[in-house]
Protein backbone atom coordinates (compact mmCIF):
# COMPACT_ATOMS: atom_id res chain seq x y z
CA UNK A 1 0.00 0.00 0.00
CA UNK A 2 1.43 3.27 -0.78
CA UNK A 3 1.50 6.66 1.00
CA UNK A 4 -1.66 8.03 -0.90
CA UNK A 5 -3.72 4.77 -0.64
CA UNK A 6 -2.84 4.34 3.15
CA UNK A 7 -4.10 8.03 3.67
CA UNK A 8 -7.36 7.57 2.18
CA UNK A 9 -8.11 4.45 3.99
CA UNK A 10 -7.39 6.27 6.99
CA UNK A 11 -9.40 9.22 5.28
CA UNK A 12 -12.43 6.81 4.95
CA UNK A 13 -11.93 5.14 8.76
CA UNK A 14 -12.22 8.59 9.94
CA UNK A 15 -15.17 10.00 8.31
CA UNK A 16 -17.39 6.63 9.74
CA UNK A 17 -15.99 6.83 13.14
CA UNK A 18 -16.52 10.79 13.17
CA UNK A 19 -19.19 11.88 10.79
CA UNK A 20 -21.47 9.07 10.22
CA UNK A 21 -22.38 8.63 13.76
CA UNK A 22 -24.40 11.83 13.07
CA UNK A 23 -27.06 9.43 11.34
CA UNK A 24 -26.48 5.78 12.42
CA UNK A 25 -24.23 3.64 13.99
CA UNK A 26 -21.10 2.14 12.59
CA UNK A 27 -18.75 -0.75 13.88
CA UNK A 28 -16.36 -2.58 12.19
CA UNK A 29 -15.52 -6.52 11.69
CA UNK A 30 -12.01 -8.16 11.18
CA UNK A 31 -11.22 -9.01 7.95
CA UNK A 32 -10.70 -12.59 7.31
CA UNK A 33 -6.82 -11.47 5.42
CA UNK A 34 -6.21 -15.17 4.06
CA UNK A 35 -9.07 -16.04 2.30
CA UNK A 36 -9.31 -11.90 1.16
CA UNK A 37 -8.62 -10.98 -2.54
CA UNK A 38 -5.19 -8.91 -3.48
CA UNK A 39 -5.62 -5.96 -1.74
CA UNK A 40 -9.41 -6.39 -0.53
CA UNK A 41 -11.19 -7.81 2.26
CA UNK A 42 -13.20 -10.83 3.56
CA UNK A 43 -15.99 -12.04 6.02
CA UNK A 44 -17.89 -14.45 6.62
CA UNK A 45 -20.16 -12.48 8.64
CA UNK A 46 -23.07 -11.64 7.10
CA UNK A 47 -22.72 -13.45 4.25
CA UNK A 48 -20.18 -10.82 3.03
CA UNK A 49 -17.52 -12.71 1.24
CA UNK A 50 -15.10 -11.32 -0.92
CA UNK A 51 -14.97 -7.32 -1.07
CA UNK A 52 -12.64 -5.22 -3.05
CA UNK A 53 -11.03 -2.25 -1.36
CA UNK A 54 -13.51 0.09 -1.55
CA UNK A 55 -16.85 -1.92 -2.22
CA UNK A 56 -19.70 -1.91 -0.18
CA UNK A 57 -22.37 -4.05 0.25
CA UNK A 58 -25.39 -4.83 2.42
CA UNK A 59 -25.31 -7.42 5.53
CA UNK A 60 -27.54 -9.98 4.80
CA UNK A 61 -31.10 -9.82 7.06
CA UNK A 62 -30.04 -6.33 8.28
CA UNK A 63 -30.13 -2.54 7.67
CA UNK A 64 -26.65 -2.12 7.62
CA UNK A 65 -23.84 -1.51 4.65
CA UNK A 66 -20.54 -2.68 4.83
CA UNK A 67 -17.37 -1.49 3.05
CA UNK A 68 -14.04 -2.44 2.47
CA UNK A 69 -11.74 0.26 3.86
CA UNK A 70 -8.09 -1.40 3.80
CA UNK A 71 -7.39 -5.56 4.02
CA UNK A 72 -7.57 -5.99 7.33
CA UNK A 73 -10.71 -4.26 8.35
CA UNK A 74 -14.58 -3.67 6.76
CA UNK A 75 -16.45 -0.57 8.44
CA UNK A 76 -20.42 -1.18 8.48
CA UNK A 77 -22.95 1.54 9.07
CA UNK A 78 -26.12 0.37 10.41
CA UNK A 79 -29.34 2.68 11.27
CA UNK A 80 -28.31 3.41 15.18
CA UNK A 81 -31.78 4.56 16.32
CA UNK A 82 -31.52 5.12 19.84
CA UNK A 83 -34.10 8.37 20.61
CA UNK A 84 -37.07 6.56 22.90
CA UNK A 85 -38.95 10.23 22.95
CA UNK A 86 -39.39 13.34 21.02
CA UNK A 87 -38.80 16.78 22.22
CA UNK A 88 -41.83 17.43 23.93
CA UNK A 89 -41.42 14.56 26.19
CA UNK A 90 -44.20 12.13 24.73
CA UNK A 91 -42.96 8.76 23.59
CA UNK A 92 -41.69 8.00 19.87
CA UNK A 93 -43.55 5.78 17.66
CA UNK A 94 -41.09 3.47 16.15
CA UNK A 95 -42.07 2.30 12.28
CA UNK A 96 -40.25 -1.25 11.48
CA UNK A 97 -37.68 -0.55 8.77
CA UNK A 98 -38.22 -2.09 5.15
CA UNK A 99 -35.49 -5.01 4.77
CA UNK A 100 -36.09 -4.76 1.27
CA UNK A 101 -35.30 -1.52 0.41
CA UNK A 102 -31.47 0.04 0.19
CA UNK A 103 -29.34 1.69 2.91
CA UNK A 104 -30.57 3.67 4.71
CA UNK A 105 -33.80 3.87 3.12
CA UNK A 106 -34.71 0.35 5.26
CA UNK A 107 -34.13 1.95 8.70
CA UNK A 108 -37.15 2.03 11.26
CA UNK A 109 -38.18 5.62 11.44
CA UNK A 110 -39.20 7.27 14.27
CA UNK A 111 -42.18 9.62 14.98
CA UNK A 112 -43.22 12.01 17.40
CA UNK A 113 -47.15 13.02 17.99
CA UNK A 114 -46.48 16.17 16.43
CA UNK A 115 -45.43 14.59 13.61
CA UNK A 116 -48.50 11.97 12.86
Amino acid sequence: MNKVEFAMSNLVLVLLLFIVPAYGETWGIKSEIEKAPPGGCYSSYGNLGALEKGESRRLVGQCALAFCSNREFIGVIGCGLSKESCRNGKPAKKLPGDLLLEYPRCCPELLCPENV
